[in-house]
């Protein structure tokens, strides 16, 4: 039987100038909250690109995930803050080749062709070196930006809500949104839907990536008439950003809520007497 061997296609892989072609993360601290909306309102973020908006039910589904984490380096260790906001799309060559799902059977893992990924439209940051590393490797629309955060911690136990403000890079004090979320009294379900495919643009050209979380994530499906467990606010900032999420957000509920809070690697124990 004569078998047919297919060469590697290099032009499939962009250049990446760096020794490390991908991004070890050595802690995680994420928080995520997705909203259904009409694909109307997100359509034109998909104008003069090869994605469209994957519909659950009908309905586009746009994120904000609030990310603060570690890396390590030859000269030390790096934390880095962002907040990613995206859309849930497909290549628009592969529109006949994904699964019809609901949101809730998407977020437990039941996509498992990878199609199904997230077009970032604003990514505010922290760190020059992440933005530099997103833009020029990932095709992410990355920015500087200040953050304030407070989120749950094996080390102050009492710290239960997270609340994250996104500010101006060059005011701190002016804010551009923020959200406060509060978890009690939701159901929880594991799930991980690993890895997460991402879309971005690169000299023009379309990329994708997949994000690997190693461990589950706690998912809460919000039921309805259950107010106050994100609440998404708004300063008086004309940053581009703030103005469009309060156009598509503002007075919509969230469907989910998504956590994952950085597992110890090691624990040094409290004291005892020697007696």
């Amino acid at each position: 039987m004569k078998i047919d061997y297919i060469e590697s296609n290099k032009k499939l892989l962009p250049n990446i100038e760096s020794p490390s072609k991908h991004f070890y993360y050595s802690g995680l601290n994420y928080i995520e909250v997705g909203y259904l909306v009409s694909k109307d309102q997100l359509g034109h973020y998909f104008d003069n690109t090869n994605l469209i908006p994957y519909l659950f039910n009908g309905k586009a589904c746009i994120t904000i995930n609030y990310q603060q984490y570690f890396s390590n380096f030859q000269n030390g260790h790096g934390e880095t803050q962002e907040i990613e906001i995206g859309v849930y799309c497909i290549p628009r060559l592969y529109k006949e080749k994904v699964p019809t799902l609901d949101l809730k059977d998407f977020l437990m893992g039941e996509d498992q062709t990878k199609l199904i990924g997230i077009y970032r439209i604003f990514v505010p940051c922290d760190d020059e070196l992440a933005i530099d590393a997103g833009i020029n490797k990932f095709g992410e629309p990355k920015f500087l930006a200040n953050f304030k955060s407070s989120m749950p911690s094996y080390n102050d136990l009492l710290v239960r809500d997270w609340k994250i403000s996104c500010n101006e890079f060059e005011d701190h004090r002016t804010m551009i949104f923020s959200l406060e979320i509060n978890l009690e009294g939701l159901p929880r379900t594991i799930s991980n839907i690993s890895p997460i495919t991402y879309y971005g643009y690169r000299d023009g050209e379309l990329i994708g990536s997949r994000w690997n979380i190693h461990q589950p994530l706690d998912t809460f499906f919000i039921p309805e008439n259950c107010e106050n467990k994100v609440n998404l606010m708004f300063g008086s900032t004309t940053n581009n950003m703030g103005i469009e999420i309060k156009k598509i957000l503002n007075g919509i509920e969230p469907f989910y809520i998504r956590e994952h809070i950085n597992k110890p690697v090691a624990i040094q124990s409290r004291p005892f007497f020697v007696v």
